[in-house]
């Protein structure tokens, strides 16, 4: 159970949380949703922690839902809750009836794409720039950035601002996320240095989601997002020309991004599975990075303000590092999860974004 000890700090806020990532060892199957308020903080503050499963809501969705669980203003007005009993446990017979109907419907589906081979076709054909995104590069090189991974994390934050990114990136003729990763891509330069590997002439391959939601961000729902690799090219000592490097890359697999779920490639259960197992030792990427615009306006709960947000994303396969980046009402807050037993150097790595985060914020304000 997560729980703080008043008086307690950011650290012990952060160590409960990763309390909550790595599990208590339960059997059982897992909520798909958690949310944990944690008072105790100084000055009256309370944590809030918010655990969500991808198959509910992808990183936009899940900020909505954020959002709606929320208030614009300290006074917003409560509605009684309507009257609510959970529903009794369905007997043996029921559930199995229900896994048959399941499993049929699965057969009917794959029966279906077997009677209309041309729209099977299609569909996958729509699939294959996302497939090719991934397994048709050069694979990743092999870092101490890619080993196995236990079940305990380290979590660390850095908080930033989100108008000297902008302003850097519209003096740059940049996006603001090439610049949020040519930070990262600073910090992991650092981490690889001071674990002691070379790093000259070194590209890493970071797994990017990218949002495919239509309409306004803070109505998005369940799961449409998209994948891309960018190159994060390590060896460039200068922080100005690996953001032009970066920002021409992801002007490129921008336009080539596509939906992989849905067009039939992962509709095999077998095929899911087989990736699962190919996640332990795969050489697609070095890295994960999730970047995911959030609130542009303060918000409430229960008359208090939320003063600020940092996301956690998961760690999968041999990735020891998942990076998560979100802004929120002027903020720029990044998290980054490591695993525990043998990841990455967290405090080097959030030192080294700070200050390549600075250097080109400098570096633009001497241009301007």
């Amino acid at each position: 159970m997560l729980q703080l000890q008043a008086p307690a700090d950011e650290t012990q806020l952060l160590r409960a949380c990763e309390h909550s990532c790595t599990g208590d060892g339960s059997i059982g199957p897992a909520p798909l949703w958690e949310l944990w308020l944690l008072p105790g903080l100084p000055d009256g503050r309370v944590g809030m922690f918010m655990k969500l499963h991808h198959v509910v809501a992808d990183g936009m969705a899940g900020v909505a839902i954020l959002g709606a669980l929320l208030d614009l203003t300290p006074a917003a007005t409560v509605s009684a809750a309507p009257p609510w009993a959970p529903r009794p446990v369905p007997p043996v017979r029921e559930l199995l009836i229900d896994n048959l109907r399941r499993h049929a419907t699965a057969l009917s589906a794959v029966a279906a794409r077997l009677a209309h081979p041309i729209r099977t076709v299609r569909r996958a054909r729509a699939g294959w720039p996302a497939v090719r995104e991934v397994f048709g590069a050069q694979p990743a090189p092999r870092t101490s950035l890619n080993r196995p991974i236990g079940p305990a994390r380290h979590i660390g934050v850095c908080r930033g601002r989100l108008e000297p990114a902008k302003d850097l990136a519209h003096a740059a003729g940049v996006k603001d996320n090439d610049v949020v990763l040519t930070a990262i891509a600073g910090g992991l330069r650092d981490v690889l240095l001071a674990s002691g590997e070379r790093v000259d002439g070194l590209v890493l391959r970071a797994a990017v989601p990218v949002s495919l939601h239509r309409g306004p961000p803070g109505r998005a729902r369940d799961n449409v997002d998209g994948g891309m690799m960018i190159c994060l090219p390590i060896g460039e000592p200068d922080h100005r020309r690996r953001l032009r490097l970066i920002a021409a890359d992801t002007a490129h697999r921008k336009t080539t991004a596509r939906q992989l779920a849905g067009t039939g490639i992962l509709d095999s259960a077998a095929v899911r599975k087989l990736m699962l197992r190919m996640m332990g030792r795969q050489r697609f990427a070095n890295v994960y990075i999730a970047n995911v615009p959030g609130p542009t306006v303060p918000l409430y709960l229960a008359g208090a303000r939320l003063l600020e947000v940092f996301p956690v994303v998961p760690l999968t396969g041999n990735i020891t590092l998942g990076i998560g980046v979100l802004s929120y009402c002027g903020q720029l807050n990044v998290t980054a999860a490591t695993d525990r037993s043998g990841g990455s150097d967290l405090a080097v790595f959030l030192a080294g974004l700070r200050r390549v985060l600075a250097d080109l914020t400098r570096a633009a304000s001497a241009v301007t």
